[in-house]
C-alpha cells in the first residue's frame, strides 16, 4: 500500500478519568471506510494541551517529529477526532498543518469534516493563517502592554530568570498560544511568577526581533 493510503491516528483526553476509546473507535471506523491502513495510533491520556504540545515525551510530539521526516515518514495522512484535540489555538494548528503540507501529509478532522486535500480544507488553511497572525499580534501587544505597565509602576524585573534562552523563547511561544502563566510554570518546573518574569525579560531583550 502506498504512503498516501497509510494513516496515523491521534487522540487525546485531558484527564485520567476520561478514556480515548470513543475517539479511537470513530477514527478507526473512518480509516476503514476510506481504505486507509493505520500505521500507528498516537494517544495522549490524562494530559492537558498545555503539557502535551511542548513535551518531547508526549505522543503528539512524536507524531509531529515523524511527520517532519517528509518522504521518509511512514504515513501520508493524519486523522484526528476534532481540531481542539490536536491544537490549542489557530496559530498552533496552522503551524502544524504547514509542516504537514511541506511533508506531503494530508490532515483530516473527522468531526469538523475538514480534509486539507479538499477545496474546503484549503480554504480553512488560508483562514487559519490569517487568524494565527492576528492571534500572535494581539498576544504580543498584551505582553508588551504588561511590560510597559510594570515600568510605569516603577517595577523592575528582578534576578535573571531560571530559564535558558531557548527555554525562555519556548515559554514566550506558549504565552503567544494562550497558555496561562501557571501552565507555563508547570511545563518548565518553575513558579508562575518566574514564568512571567522570564517571558517579559525575553520580550524586552528581543523586542526588535519580535516586532519584525
Amino acid at each position: 500500500m502506498s504512503r498516501e493510503n497509510r494513516c496515523a491516528i491521534y487522540a487525546r483526553v485531558s484527564t485520567r478519568d476520561q478514556k480515548p476509546e470513543n475517539q479511537l473507535l470513530e477514527l478507526r471506523e473512518f480509516a476503514k471506510r476510506q481504505g486507509f491502513e493505520t500505521v500507528e495510533e498516537f494517544v495522549d491520556q490524562g494530559e492537558s494541551g498545555a503539557i502535551v504540545f511542548d513535551n518531547p515525551k508526549s505522543r503528539h510530539y512524536a507524531l509531529c517529529e515523524e511527520a517532519r521526516k517528509g518522504k521518509f515518514c511512514r504515513f501520508g495522512v493524519v486523522l484526528v477526532w476534532k481540531f481542539d484535540r490536536f491544537a490549542r489555538s489557530a496559530r498552533e494548528l496552522h503551524n502544524a498543518l504547514f509542516d504537514f503540507e511541506r511533508a506531503g501529509i494530508r490532515f483530516v478532522s473527522i468531526r469538523e469534516e475538514v480534509d486539507t486535500k479538499s477545496v474546503l480544507g484549503k480554504m480553512v488553511f488560508s483562514v487559519l493563517a490569517g487568524t494565527a497572525e492576528m492571534e500572535l499580534g494581539l498576544t504580543r501587544e498584551r505582553i508588551f502592554a504588561g511590560l510597559a505597565r510594570a515600568r510605569s509602576e516603577g517595577k523592575r524585573l528582578g534576578r535573571p530568570p531560571a530559564l535558558t534562552l531557548p527555554q525562555a523563547e519556548a515559554a514566550y511561544e506558549m504565552r503567544c498560544r494562550g497558555n496561562s502563566w501557571r501552565e507555563i510554570g508547570r511545563a518548565f518546573g518553575i513558579s508562575r511568577d518566574v514564568a512571567r518574569e522570564s517571558v517579559l525579560r525575553f520580550a524586552e531583550n528581543h523586542k526588535n526581533d519580535l516586532h519584525e
